[in-house]
């Protein structure tokens, strides 16, 4: 299993997991860490889908220093800890966050079906299509196209 990030303002990061490789519950920690060696900061948000929700994820954002945790909870009080404008905002970076997912693994980045014969040549394939998408955005970035 490996993590998508989107960053504010489209771009993403990803890396296989270690860990949390096997459900989501246990991914916060590894996210996070991945996502400071990488940025060298804590996120301020973190927005994360309900397969996320759980007690020991709530705690590491909180020990992390995220100030705003946005995993969609189960049940009727999802993200009541937010003010209506982070609500909004997390609503609508979840989705964006999929889209990011889903332009990966288009045909134009060979990410859809990866005809990878190991695990590493499938991680290499991924990593090329994070990077594709990226490139792709920061050229629409620099003509003045992207909103």
């Amino acid at each position: 299993m490996s993590y998508i990030s989107r960053l504010t303002g489209g771009y993403l990061i990803g890396a296989p997991c270690a860990v949390g490789a096997d459900n989501d519950l246990k991914i916060i920690p590894e996210v996070l860490a991945d996502f400071e060696t990488v940025m060298g900061e804590t996120p301020d948000m973190m927005v994360y889908d309900r397969g996320a929700d759980s007690t020991p994820n709530h705690g590491s954002l909180k020990d992390s220093g995220v100030k705003h945790d946005a995993i969609f909870r189960k049940g009727r009080n999802s993200l009541k800890d937010l003010s209506p404008q982070l609500m909004a905002k997390a609503r609508r970076e979840r989705p964006l966050s999929e889209a990011g997912i889903a332009t990966i693994k288009c045909h134009r980045y060979g990410f859809t079906k990866p005809r990878a014969k190991s695990v590493e040549s499938c991680i290499l394939k991924g990593h090329l299509a994070i990077f594709g998408a990226n490139l792709t955005h920061l050229a629409k970035d620099l003509a003045g196209t992207v909103s």
